[in-house]
């Protein structure tokens, strides 16, 4: 791997790996596979991610920014979108108002999966139409949890 200063990066980083989990799930595509897309704009924060949910029913697309991950998101129709709150240029509250306007993603959900981790900021993530809140640091069993339920 590499690692891109700030700003010098033109293309979503793309990462294919296969993703582990504790629970079974059922695809709904021919390869049998899930899609994700985790946008976050740490790369520590997306190694962990990725390592958390190495398994080889799901492929996991990464990018380092809003507007890629929602490139990304019309590119590739994912089952589940796991959106960081605090990203450079558009945020992730205005990233998922990018995402609730499309009506193609009606139907896919959009995580929350944020630092910003008091009450007050679950809640209004949840307000703000994220499907579900994940805070940081990730509690790996309960992160675990809440994407297998999106994708069961």
């Amino acid at each position: 791997s590499i690692t891109l200063p700030e700003g010098k990066l033109s293309t979503p980083h793309i990462n294919e790996k296969p993703v582990a989990s504790h629970a079974k799930a059922n695809s709904k595509n021919k390869e049998n596979h899930f899609t994700v897309i985790y946008v976050e704009d740490n790369p520590a924060n997306m190694e962990l991610v990725a390592s958390i949910l190495f398994r080889h029913d799901l492929k996991l697309l990464q990018a380092p920014d809003a507007s890629l991950g929602i490139e990304l998101a019309k590119a590739h129709n994912p089952d589940l979108i796991l959106m960081d709150i605090n990203l450079p240029g558009m945020d992730g509250y205005e990233a998922l108002k990018n995402l609730k306007a499309d009506p193609s993603f009606d139907s896919t959900p959009v995580i929350a999966l944020s630092a910003n981790a008091m009450e007050s900021d679950i809640k209004k993530g949840l307000s703000a139409g994220f499907t579900d809140y994940v805070p940081k640091p990730i509690n790996v069993r309960s992160f675990l949890e809440v994407v297998n339920r999106y994708l069961a």
